[in-house]
């Protein structure tokens, strides 16, 4: 699929159905930057009163078209089950699962809300990506050629 603007990115709380602050269970970012925390001032406030997640945790970049995760943490931030923490930025993938404290966020990459998705004839798909969290689509197995981006497909 050959893209004409930026996808956006949706990152939605996998284990979570409502913050203790009152605040969003997602975020999303149409071609913009984000900081991520415990903070109130963050564009995503996690509340965390064992003090896990720092006040200014990671960094969503928009860089080049796409998003990369940047660790600023004390304690880590950690992309698909990796034990160890973030060493430097890392290109978000549709599918790809964010551990930030106690908490879970799956990102999904696709048209910005509200916006349709384009038609591509010559893929066969919509250009919507789905969301491999709640079974619309990728289920994050390998499957070679996948139009989503799993993760394991790289």
């Amino acid at each position: 699929m050959s893209a004409e603007r930026p996808l956006a990115l949706t990152l939605s709380l996998r284990n979570a159905t409502q913050l203790a602050n009152g605040g969003p269970v997602s975020l999303v970012l149409d071609r913009r930057s984000a900081t991520i925390g415990r903070a109130g001032s963050t564009d995503w406030s996690l509340p965390d009163p064992e003090l896990h997640i720092s006040g200014r945790h990671c960094d969503i970049l928009f860089r080049n078209g796409g998003y990369e995760l940047v660790d600023n943490s004390t304690n880590g931030t950690f992309v698909n089950n990796e034990q160890r923490r973030l060493t430097g930025p890392h290109r978000l993938r549709h599918g790809d699962v964010i551990r930030i404290g106690k908490y879970e966020a799956g990102v999904r990459l696709g048209p910005p809300p509200g916006e349709a998705a384009p038609y591509d004839d010559a893929a066969g798909y919509d250009g919507f990506y789905g969301d491999p969290f709640h079974g619309d689509s990728c289920d994050g197995v390998v499957c070679g050629d996948c139009p989503y981006g799993c993760p394991g497909d790289g």
